[in-house]
């Protein structure tokens, strides 16, 4: 036991003091690792922690596990628009997929001046055909591509026809309807189909009138017009027939032609006398006298108010000649008389209570071999006497035309009375 102890006590210091801290931690192991019962904790931890141990479930065999089919994904398509806008109603749209043989899309476009289509399409290359009858046909390519709009606008250009006009004479004014007014040839003109009226004139020339038809598409026409110089005795009357239609400012520009040869023709200045009466402009009088100085008579559309007979107004016309004045009157017998210059014994220019203009005649005459002594009130054609009304009216509530008419023929009749007046000068 010495020798041990000394044995303890030589060894060094390190290891001695390593042995004490060995114990100190082998005795305290010991009194955590137990507890009152003297059972170890730390053994029944353990039997804790293996009873925890989750629960390993066996995999059925393969012959009895169930396997869900796959489904298989839908690709998503890819689309772009497309937006047509045609400038031809009544045209046709046709859209088709190059490279697919399923065929094309059909739209027929509505009658309206101008249409926009829309169209949703898979991204890809198309191609476009717009067509029309009448109408180049407009074809494209158009690429969609994918979320992308695309927009083609087509202007449809009509199959022209062409229209050559010349004329013998220069200068010559040609008039195409609906297309315009030229004064020189026409050479190759593109138009659009359809028919058209011509007129073709020149002063001192027969005018050329005549219809083209080029209603189909690429037609061409060369009209060659041959314009006649004038014959008066045919132009006149074909101013005649038009004042007898109304067609007053026809009849003009047809008897101005002869008036530009020869200002004093007698039947021309008559006719054209006739125009301006009936359009009620006062320069109408100096046209009228002399064609009465040349022979012409002048018959003019008049009213006359008879105060012999209770005031009745009666439709008649008055004929001036380089001689005499007459009236004749379809409604009254009695008023068919004529009054020779030095016969006429009062021309005077008078106005009623309503303002209105109407010429006083009074002379000597003769009716069926007994003398007579007539005292007339003309009026203009237009005027009229209402119903229990002591007043001529007239039909323009202003009294222009009606005033107007009454001045031609009062200056008309005082000139022809005055031997010694001049011929006024058309204004």
């Amino acid at each position: 036991m010495r020798k041990r102890r000394s044995e303890i006590v030589n060894r060094p210091e390190s290891e001695f003091f390593a042995l004490i801290i060995l114990s100190v931690l082998l005795l305290a192991g010991n009194v955590s690792a137990q507890d009152g019962s003297g059972r170890s904790e730390t053994a029944d931890n353990k039997s804790a922690v293996t009873s925890a141990k989750p629960r390993v479930r066996t995999r059925a065999p393969k012959s009895v596990r169930r396997i869900a089919p796959k489904v298989p994904a839908v690709p998503r398509i890819k689309t772009g628009r497309l937006a047509v806008m045609v400038n031809e109603g009544g045209s046709q749209v046709h859209i088709s997929r190059i490279g697919d043989a399923g065929g094309s899309e059909l739209i027929s476009v509505t009658s309206r001046a101008r249409s926009l289509i829309f169209r949703t399409l898979p991204a890809g290359s198309y191609s476009l055909l717009v067509k029309k009858p009448g109408f180049f046909d407009d074809v494209r390519t158009i690429d969609i591509v994918n979320g992308k709009r695309r927009r083609a606008e087509i202007n449809l250009r009509p199959m022209m026809a062409r229209l050559t006009i010349v004329t013998n004479v220069a200068n010559a004014r040609i008039d195409i309807e609906k297309v315009g007014r030229f004064d020189r040839p026409v050479r190759k003109l593109f138009i659009r189909p359809d028919i058209y009226r011509l007129n073709v004139r020149r002063r001192g020339y027969v005018s050329f009138k005549s219809i083209v038809d080029l209603k189909i598409p690429g037609q061409e026409k060369v009209i060659n017009v041959v314009l006649q110089p004038i014959r008066i005795g045919t132009i006149l009357a074909e101013a005649g027939d038009n004042i007898k239609r109304g067609e007053y400012e026809t009849a003009a520009d047809l008897t101005k032609d002869v008036l530009l040869l020869n200002p004093l023709h007698a039947k021309a200045n008559l006719l054209f006398g006739l125009i301006e009466f009936h359009r009620s402009i006062p320069s109408a009088s100096s046209y009228l006298i002399k064609a009465v100085r040349k022979g012409e008579t002048v018959t003019l559309p008049i009213k006359i108010l008879e105060d012999s007979d209770g005031k009745k107004m009666v439709e008649a016309e008055l004929l001036l000649n380089r001689d005499s004045v007459a009236l004749r009157s379809t409604a009254r017998f009695d008023l068919n008389y004529k009054l020779a210059a030095s016969e006429i014994s009062g021309l005077r220019r008078e106005i009623n209570p309503l303002l209105l203009s109407y010429i006083v005649l009074e002379g000597r005459s003769d009716f069926h071999g007994r003398p007579i002594e007539p005292h007339l009130k003309i009026y203009s054609r237009d005027a009229f006497l209402p119903s229990g009304s002591q007043s001529v009216s007239c039909v323009d509530a202003a009294g222009r035309s009606c005033g107007t008419a009454v001045d031609i023929i009062f200056k008309l009749l005082s000139d022809w009375r005055s031997s010694r007046g001049p011929i006024a000068e058309p204004g």
